[in-house]
């Protein structure tokens, strides 16, 4: 990866992360598969990981026959070992991480005195704990790579209030927006930019039809992969902390 002097224009912004090395979890598919393609269009090293082998390989094979360079790891983000072991795989495919993507999230969508202490614990773990333990695990190769890079993404419900049958998720999202904005003020003189992206219910497998969505008035998931690149690539010396993505549902109508 080289840093480009000249940040204005986007195809020399394009060549500052060409041949990064980005972990991107949840990537199996919803948001983690359209942003692990996009960072790969972008001539980034993309390790996916997540539970299903079957669905990484595919994206896997997406990226290397669209010319991009892609590797798989399986990883469970409820075993508390994971996040370590998983930082340390991808470190070994290259010798180097240069920034992570957490897309990784689960929600039961059931109120909580129906929600076993287990069922309650594993969402902290997954939307919460597991992110930490990964950034923990991947700081030193973060500030080594000197414009290294955290992107969370997070949930509009971190911030607005959020309706029923989603404590356990609300709870894990709203403790990962206050964790990233500390740790952009712990660490923000090591070059390491953290960026919490907080999107409105998008078109994905986690939110289920039994719910009554009409999908056609969620975010594509392709839109929050813009934001990721939006927001990953180096702009002087500024930081953007937080952004949040709103649906427009008559725009994406338009273009169905």
């Amino acid at each position: 990866m080289t840093i480009s002097s000249r940040e204005s224009d986007d195809d020399e912004i394009v060549v500052s992360r060409r041949g990064a090395v980005v972990l991107v979890t949840g990537g199996s598919g919803g948001i983690g598969r359209a942003v692990a393609l996009h960072l790969a269009s972008k001539g980034l090293r993309v390790v996916l990981s997540g539970r299903r082998l079957d669905a990484l390989a595919a994206v896997q094979a997406e990226i290397v026959e669209s010319g991009g360079d892609a590797a798989v790891l399986a990883a469970d983000l409820t075993d508390t070992n994971g996040p370590a072991s998983l930082v340390a795989a991808t470190v070994a495919w290259q010798g180097r991480l240069d920034g992570v993507v957490s897309c990784a999230g689960a929600a039961r969508f059931t109120f909580f005195n129906r929600m076993s202490a287990v069922e309650f614990t594993d969402e902290i773990q997954v939307n919460l704990l597991a992110p930490i333990a990964i950034v923990r695990a991947a700081m030193p190769e973060l500030v080594r790579a000197r414009r290294g890079f955290v992107v969370f993404i997070n949930s509009i419900v971190s911030r607005a209030p959020a309706p029923a049958r989603g404590t356990g998720y609300v709870t894990a999202k709203a403790g990962l927006l206050h964790f990233s904005e500390s740790l952009f003020a712990e660490i923000r003189d090591s070059g390491v930019a953290v960026t919490s992206i907080l999107p409105d219910l998008t078109d994905t497998p986690m939110i289920p039809d039994r719910l009554g969505y009409d999908r056609t008035s969620l975010i594509d998931p392709a839109s929050i992969a813009d934001a990721v690149w939006f927001v990953m690539t180096p702009r002087g010396h500024a930081c953007i902390t937080e952004l949040h993505l709103r649906s427009q549902p008559s725009l994406r109508m338009e273009h169905a």
